[in-house]
């Protein structure tokens, strides 16, 4: 197994060699925070589509595995991006008649994560330990909690699937996951 890695800011012509070169493609790049709302559509959509179209023009029509998110069923910018970027791989998977994996995450914890910007818990974390404040608008909100290390084992195992009966698999429903309010989410963060 070779890995080769590309950047979002690499030319095009890199982009187009690597994808030549590839049988699968993991597709995690994306924006999630961005100065402007345009930065959702050039850095969700148009990389998306610029991958699939890529790999639409090799021979081996790889299986790209793409990183979504549960906002994708919501009505925000970011949501409505990241449902478009799906709809490029869809696309590329039926004229290209490749697979495509979609894994939707959900709020994703652990290592890796940061505060103010990825993960409320590294958030409530970060601000609890160095006693600053932590905002909490309805207490009785539910997250869906993943492991950082189950999204991986998710990829993995994509990585690793042969199987092409069914081509467009959406993955993030299979991860283990917890369900957890805001108030008991910092209250166990506060106790230890």
């Amino acid at each position: 197994v070779r890995v080769l890695a590309a950047h979002w800011d690499d030319s095009e012509d890199i982009w187009k060699d690597l994808i030549a070169q590839a049988d699968k493609i993991v597709h995690l790049a994306g924006v999630n925070r961005p100065e402007d709302p345009e930065e959702f559509e050039q850095g969700n959509v148009v990389l998306t589509k610029k991958i699939c179209t890529f790999a639409a023009t090799t021979t081996r029509r790889p299986h790209i595995i793409m990183s979504s998110s549960i906002q994708a069923q919501l009505d925000n910018a970011y949501g409505a991006s990241k449902r478009r970027a799906e709809k490029e791989l869809e696309k590329y998977s039926v004229e290209a008649n490749a697979k495509v994996s979609i894994i939707r995450l959900k709020n994703v914890f652990g290592k890796w994560c940061r505060p103010d910007y990825n993960s409320v818990v590294a958030t409530f974390c970060h601000n609890i330990a160095c006693d600053k404040p932590i905002e909490i608008r309805d207490p009785a909100f539910e997250l869906e909690l993943v492991h950082v290390d189950d999204v991986v084992a998710t990829i993995l195992e994509e990585l690793k699937s042969t199987d092409l009966k069914e081509q467009i698999v959406e993955r993030g429903n299979k991860m283990p996951s917890a369900q957890i309010t805001l108030g008991e989410l910092a209250g166990r963060i506060q106790e230890f």
